[in-house]
Protein backbone atom coordinates (compact mmCIF):
# COMPACT_ATOMS: atom_id res chain seq x y z
CA UNK A 1 0.00 0.00 0.00
CA UNK A 2 1.08 3.50 -0.46
CA UNK A 3 1.04 6.39 0.71
CA UNK A 4 0.86 9.68 -1.49
CA UNK A 5 1.60 13.28 -0.21
CA UNK A 6 2.51 15.27 -2.99
CA UNK A 7 3.62 12.74 -5.08
CA UNK A 8 5.73 11.01 -3.13
CA UNK A 9 5.34 7.95 -0.98
CA UNK A 10 5.00 8.11 2.43
CA UNK A 11 8.58 7.10 4.54
CA UNK A 12 8.04 4.11 7.07
CA UNK A 13 10.16 4.13 10.14
CA UNK A 14 10.81 1.34 13.07
CA UNK A 15 10.81 2.25 16.51
CA UNK A 16 10.45 -0.28 19.39
CA UNK A 17 10.38 -3.24 17.15
CA UNK A 18 7.23 -1.54 15.86
CA UNK A 19 6.31 -0.32 12.20
CA UNK A 20 5.24 3.47 12.94
CA UNK A 21 3.98 5.46 9.65
CA UNK A 22 5.61 8.45 9.35
CA UNK A 23 3.48 11.89 7.48
CA UNK A 24 5.71 14.17 5.78
CA UNK A 25 3.97 17.61 5.31
CA UNK A 26 5.36 19.49 2.75
CA UNK A 27 2.29 22.05 2.48
CA UNK A 28 1.56 21.89 -0.87
CA UNK A 29 -1.27 19.00 -1.23
CA UNK A 30 -3.39 18.08 2.01
CA UNK A 31 -5.56 14.79 0.90
CA UNK A 32 -4.32 11.24 1.69
CA UNK A 33 -6.29 8.44 0.55
CA UNK A 34 -8.42 6.48 2.35
CA UNK A 35 -6.78 3.26 3.87
CA UNK A 36 -9.91 1.29 5.65
CA UNK A 37 -9.00 -2.16 5.46
CA UNK A 38 -11.66 -4.24 3.29
CA UNK A 39 -13.51 -6.24 6.49
CA UNK A 40 -15.68 -9.29 5.39
CA UNK A 41 -17.84 -8.08 8.81
CA UNK A 42 -17.99 -5.14 11.30
CA UNK A 43 -20.56 -4.41 13.92
CA UNK A 44 -20.09 -1.84 16.88
CA UNK A 45 -23.44 -2.99 18.09
CA UNK A 46 -24.69 0.72 17.74
CA UNK A 47 -28.09 -0.70 18.01
CA UNK A 48 -30.81 0.83 20.05
CA UNK A 49 -31.40 -1.09 23.48
CA UNK A 50 -33.26 -3.81 23.07
CA UNK A 51 -33.14 -7.42 20.93
CA UNK A 52 -30.05 -7.09 18.27
CA UNK A 53 -31.91 -9.73 15.91
CA UNK A 54 -34.44 -7.61 13.62
CA UNK A 55 -32.84 -3.99 14.99
CA UNK A 56 -32.48 -1.49 12.23
CA UNK A 57 -29.79 -2.51 10.23
CA UNK A 58 -29.00 -5.14 12.09
CA UNK A 59 -28.01 -8.21 9.75
CA UNK A 60 -27.95 -10.78 12.89
CA UNK A 61 -30.34 -14.01 12.77
CA UNK A 62 -31.48 -15.88 15.26
CA UNK A 63 -29.28 -19.67 15.17
CA UNK A 64 -31.13 -21.79 18.23
CA UNK A 65 -34.30 -21.27 19.76
CA UNK A 66 -35.94 -19.23 21.72
CA UNK A 67 -35.86 -16.02 20.25
CA UNK A 68 -35.69 -12.46 21.30
CA UNK A 69 -33.12 -13.07 24.06
CA UNK A 70 -30.09 -11.56 22.53
CA UNK A 71 -29.97 -8.09 23.59
CA UNK A 72 -27.73 -4.60 22.83
CA UNK A 73 -27.57 -2.57 26.06
CA UNK A 74 -25.66 0.95 25.91
CA UNK A 75 -24.46 0.11 22.81
CA UNK A 76 -22.78 -3.52 23.56
CA UNK A 77 -23.97 -7.03 23.01
CA UNK A 78 -24.88 -8.65 26.10
CA UNK A 79 -24.49 -12.23 26.31
CA UNK A 80 -25.98 -13.56 29.83
CA UNK A 81 -26.20 -17.57 30.53
CA UNK A 82 -29.60 -17.13 31.69
CA UNK A 83 -30.60 -17.10 27.98
CA UNK A 84 -30.24 -19.45 25.40
CA UNK A 85 -30.96 -18.09 22.15
CA UNK A 86 -28.03 -17.80 20.17
CA UNK A 87 -27.11 -15.59 17.05
CA UNK A 88 -24.96 -15.43 13.88
CA UNK A 89 -24.28 -13.34 11.20
CA UNK A 90 -23.50 -14.34 7.79
CA UNK A 91 -20.26 -13.70 5.79
CA UNK A 92 -21.12 -12.30 1.62
CA UNK A 93 -19.13 -15.26 0.90
CA UNK A 94 -17.88 -18.69 1.51
CA UNK A 95 -14.42 -19.14 3.07
CA UNK A 96 -12.81 -22.97 1.70
CA UNK A 97 -8.90 -21.94 2.11
CA UNK A 98 -6.53 -19.43 3.75
CA UNK A 99 -7.50 -17.56 7.39
CA UNK A 100 -9.86 -15.64 8.99
CA UNK A 101 -9.83 -13.33 11.95
CA UNK A 102 -12.53 -12.19 14.34
CA UNK A 103 -11.52 -9.48 17.19
CA UNK A 104 -13.86 -8.21 19.68
CA UNK A 105 -13.59 -6.61 22.93
CA UNK A 106 -15.27 -8.74 25.84
CA UNK A 107 -16.01 -7.47 29.25
CA UNK A 108 -17.35 -10.12 31.83
CA UNK A 109 -19.85 -9.03 34.49
CA UNK A 110 -20.54 -12.56 35.81
CA UNK A 111 -17.95 -15.31 36.19
CA UNK A 112 -18.90 -18.94 34.55
CA UNK A 113 -19.48 -21.23 36.58
CA UNK A 114 -19.05 -25.09 36.29
CA UNK A 115 -16.86 -25.66 33.52
CA UNK A 116 -17.27 -22.74 31.50
CA UNK A 117 -18.95 -22.58 27.65
CA UNK A 118 -17.91 -21.28 24.52
CA UNK A 119 -19.59 -17.97 24.00
CA UNK A 120 -18.26 -17.12 20.40
CA UNK A 121 -17.37 -19.25 17.25
CA UNK A 122 -16.80 -19.61 13.37
CA UNK A 123 -19.54 -21.50 11.52
CA UNK A 124 -19.99 -23.25 8.32
CA UNK A 125 -22.16 -25.31 5.92
CA UNK A 126 -24.90 -24.19 7.72
CA UNK A 127 -24.66 -26.21 10.17
CA UNK A 128 -23.17 -26.62 13.96
CA UNK A 129 -19.78 -28.14 13.73
CA UNK A 130 -18.48 -24.88 15.07
CA UNK A 131 -14.98 -24.00 14.85
CA UNK A 132 -12.33 -21.84 16.73
CA UNK A 133 -14.81 -21.50 19.45
CA UNK A 134 -13.74 -19.04 22.49
CA UNK A 135 -14.30 -20.55 25.70
CA UNK A 136 -14.47 -18.49 29.49
CA UNK A 137 -13.73 -20.75 32.36
CA UNK A 138 -12.88 -20.70 36.25
CA UNK A 139 -11.05 -23.83 36.00
CA UNK A 140 -7.79 -23.79 37.91
CA UNK A 141 -7.93 -20.01 38.52
CA UNK A 142 -7.92 -18.20 41.58
CA UNK A 143 -10.90 -16.91 43.22
CA UNK A 144 -13.08 -14.33 41.48
CA UNK A 145 -11.04 -14.49 38.35
CA UNK A 146 -11.26 -16.09 34.86
CA UNK A 147 -9.64 -17.18 31.94
CA UNK A 148 -10.34 -17.74 28.31
CA UNK A 149 -9.50 -20.30 26.05
CA UNK A 150 -9.91 -21.67 22.12
CA UNK A 151 -10.97 -25.04 21.01
CA UNK A 152 -12.44 -27.27 18.18
CA UNK A 153 -15.38 -29.24 17.89
CA UNK A 154 -14.88 -32.12 20.41
CA UNK A 155 -11.31 -31.15 21.43
CA UNK A 156 -10.37 -29.98 24.94
CA UNK A 157 -9.71 -26.53 25.01
CA UNK A 158 -6.31 -24.69 24.96
CA UNK A 159 -6.42 -21.58 27.72
CA UNK A 160 -4.15 -18.65 28.07
CA UNK A 161 -2.27 -18.52 31.33
CA UNK A 162 -3.25 -15.16 32.20
CA UNK A 163 -6.04 -14.01 35.19
CA UNK A 164 -8.64 -11.96 34.06
CA UNK A 165 -10.92 -9.66 36.47
CA UNK A 166 -14.39 -8.84 36.03
CA UNK A 167 -14.97 -4.96 34.72
CA UNK A 168 -12.34 -4.97 32.43
CA UNK A 169 -11.83 -4.41 28.83
CA UNK A 170 -9.96 -7.34 26.63
CA UNK A 171 -9.30 -7.35 22.94
CA UNK A 172 -9.73 -10.93 21.74
CA UNK A 173 -8.21 -11.94 18.55
CA UNK A 174 -8.97 -15.15 16.86
CA UNK A 175 -7.39 -17.00 14.07
CA UNK A 176 -9.13 -20.07 12.42
CA UNK A 177 -6.85 -21.79 9.33
CA UNK A 178 -9.60 -22.72 7.29
CA UNK A 179 -7.83 -26.07 5.51
CA UNK A 180 -6.45 -27.35 8.61
CA UNK A 181 -8.14 -26.34 11.68
CA UNK A 182 -5.63 -24.95 13.36
CA UNK A 183 -6.72 -22.19 15.80
CA UNK A 184 -4.71 -19.52 17.71
CA UNK A 185 -6.12 -16.83 20.13
CA UNK A 186 -4.64 -13.69 21.74
CA UNK A 187 -5.45 -11.61 24.57
CA UNK A 188 -4.91 -7.93 23.75
CA UNK A 189 -2.28 -8.17 21.17
CA UNK A 190 0.33 -5.44 19.86
CA UNK A 191 0.39 -7.54 16.51
CA UNK A 192 0.53 -11.05 14.68
CA UNK A 193 4.15 -11.80 16.59
CA UNK A 194 2.91 -11.31 19.55
CA UNK A 195 3.38 -14.21 21.49
CA UNK A 196 2.84 -12.85 25.22
CA UNK A 197 -0.83 -13.84 25.83
CA UNK A 198 -1.58 -16.65 23.16
CA UNK A 199 -2.15 -19.77 22.45
CA UNK A 200 -2.57 -22.31 19.72
CA UNK A 201 -4.85 -25.27 18.86
CA UNK A 202 -3.60 -27.92 16.84
CA UNK A 203 -6.30 -30.28 15.51
CA UNK A 204 -6.30 -30.62 11.63
CA UNK A 205 -9.91 -31.85 11.21
CA UNK A 206 -11.57 -32.19 8.06
CA UNK A 207 -12.01 -29.53 6.19
CA UNK A 208 -14.76 -27.26 7.15
CA UNK A 209 -15.79 -23.68 4.86
CA UNK A 210 -16.80 -20.82 6.96
CA UNK A 211 -19.49 -18.27 6.38
CA UNK A 212 -20.51 -17.16 9.55
CA UNK A 213 -19.55 -16.00 13.04
CA UNK A 214 -21.89 -16.87 15.80
CA UNK A 215 -22.46 -15.75 19.58
CA UNK A 216 -23.92 -18.01 22.13
CA UNK A 217 -25.09 -17.99 25.23
CA UNK A 218 -26.59 -21.28 26.88
CA UNK A 219 -28.18 -23.55 24.13
CA UNK A 220 -30.88 -25.02 25.05
CA UNK A 221 -29.71 -29.26 25.26
CA UNK A 222 -27.02 -27.89 27.68
CA UNK A 223 -29.65 -25.86 29.89
CA UNK A 224 -29.21 -27.83 33.25
CA UNK A 225 -25.99 -29.18 32.92
CA UNK A 226 -24.24 -26.59 35.02
CA UNK A 227 -21.31 -24.95 32.76
CA UNK A 228 -21.96 -21.64 31.59
CA UNK A 229 -20.27 -18.58 30.10
CA UNK A 230 -21.42 -16.26 33.13
CA UNK A 231 -22.67 -12.79 31.74
CA UNK A 232 -20.31 -10.68 29.22
CA UNK A 233 -20.47 -7.56 26.73
CA UNK A 234 -18.97 -7.47 23.55
CA UNK A 235 -18.10 -4.62 21.13
CA UNK A 236 -15.88 -3.30 18.00
CA UNK A 237 -16.57 -7.08 16.47
CA UNK A 238 -14.13 -6.93 13.63
CA UNK A 239 -14.20 -10.52 10.98
CA UNK A 240 -11.72 -9.86 8.27
CA UNK A 241 -8.59 -12.25 6.13
CA UNK A 242 -5.95 -10.93 7.69
CA UNK A 243 -4.68 -9.71 11.50
CA UNK A 244 -3.95 -6.05 10.13
CA UNK A 245 -7.78 -5.68 9.17
CA UNK A 246 -9.20 -6.69 12.45
CA UNK A 247 -6.39 -5.25 14.72
CA UNK A 248 -4.50 -2.52 12.66
CA UNK A 249 -1.43 -0.99 13.29
CA UNK A 250 -2.32 2.58 14.00
CA UNK A 251 -2.44 4.53 10.27
CA UNK A 252 -2.58 8.02 9.13
CA UNK A 253 -5.58 8.44 7.19
CA UNK A 254 -6.22 12.22 6.12
CA UNK A 255 -4.77 15.63 6.52
CA UNK A 256 -6.47 18.45 5.97
CA UNK A 257 -5.21 22.55 6.10
CA UNK A 258 -7.43 25.22 7.77
CA UNK A 259 -7.32 28.84 6.25
CA UNK A 260 -5.74 30.05 9.13
CA UNK A 261 -2.83 27.51 8.24
CA UNK A 262 -3.85 24.56 11.54
CA UNK A 263 -3.18 21.49 10.21
CA UNK A 264 -5.40 18.51 11.28
CA UNK A 265 -4.96 15.09 10.58
CA UNK A 266 -7.03 12.00 11.60
CA UNK A 267 -5.94 8.24 11.96
CA UNK A 268 -6.93 4.60 13.64
CA UNK A 269 -5.18 2.50 15.60
CA UNK A 270 -6.85 0.46 18.22
CA UNK A 271 -10.12 1.39 19.98
CA UNK A 272 -10.23 2.57 23.39
CA UNK A 273 -6.18 3.55 22.82
CA UNK A 274 -3.76 6.38 24.11
CA UNK A 275 -1.87 7.35 21.54
CA UNK A 276 0.75 10.50 21.35
CA UNK A 277 1.23 12.91 18.03
CA UNK A 278 5.12 13.45 18.25
CA UNK A 279 6.70 15.87 14.93
CA UNK A 280 10.33 15.83 13.67
CA UNK A 281 11.80 18.38 11.34
CA UNK A 282 14.75 15.55 10.35
CA UNK A 283 14.53 11.81 10.30
CA UNK A 284 18.27 11.81 10.29
CA UNK A 285 17.89 12.50 14.20
CA UNK A 286 15.77 11.57 17.50
CA UNK A 287 14.73 14.78 18.23
CA UNK A 288 11.14 13.77 18.42
CA UNK A 289 8.95 16.69 20.18
CA UNK A 290 5.47 15.72 21.89
CA UNK A 291 2.99 17.31 20.05
CA UNK A 292 -0.07 16.04 21.88
CA UNK A 293 -2.06 12.78 23.42
CA UNK A 294 -5.56 11.30 22.16
CA UNK A 295 -7.61 8.43 22.78
CA UNK A 296 -8.83 6.62 20.64
CA UNK A 297 -12.86 6.29 20.31
CA UNK A 298 -14.25 2.66 20.05
CA UNK A 299 -13.52 2.61 16.53
CA UNK A 300 -10.31 3.20 16.95
CA UNK A 301 -10.54 6.79 14.97
CA UNK A 302 -7.77 9.51 16.17
CA UNK A 303 -7.95 13.27 16.03
CA UNK A 304 -5.18 15.74 16.17
CA UNK A 305 -4.22 19.49 15.40
CA UNK A 306 -0.49 21.22 14.90
CA UNK A 307 -1.61 25.08 15.50
CA UNK A 308 2.26 25.81 14.81
CA UNK A 309 2.66 23.44 11.62
CA UNK A 310 3.28 26.87 9.45
CA UNK A 311 6.54 28.02 10.93
CA UNK A 312 7.90 24.74 9.28
CA UNK A 313 8.67 24.28 5.65
CA UNK A 314 8.12 20.56 5.77
CA UNK A 315 7.35 18.27 8.82
CA UNK A 316 7.16 14.74 9.75
CA UNK A 317 4.45 13.11 12.20
CA UNK A 318 4.65 9.64 13.81
CA UNK A 319 1.63 8.22 16.23
CA UNK A 320 3.38 6.34 19.05
CA UNK A 321 0.96 4.15 21.30
CA UNK A 322 1.16 4.97 25.15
Amino acid sequence: MRWVVCGAPMKVTKFDGILYPVLCITWLLGVIGNVNAQLIRADFFNYPDGQIVGAPGSLWVNNYEPSNQTAVVNGRLYLDQTNQESVRIEFPSQFNSGMVYARMTVNFSKLPEGNGNLFACFRGNNTDNLRGRIWATTNGVISGKFRLGISEAGEPTSFIARDLSLGSNYTVVCRYEVTNSFSTLWLDPADESDTTYRVDHGTNLDLWTIGQFAFLQTAWYQAGQGNYIGALTVDDLRIGRSFAEVLPLVKFLSITKSPSGFVGMSAIGQGSTNYVLQANTNLLTTNWSNLGASIADSDGLLNFTDPAATNFPSRFYRLMKQ
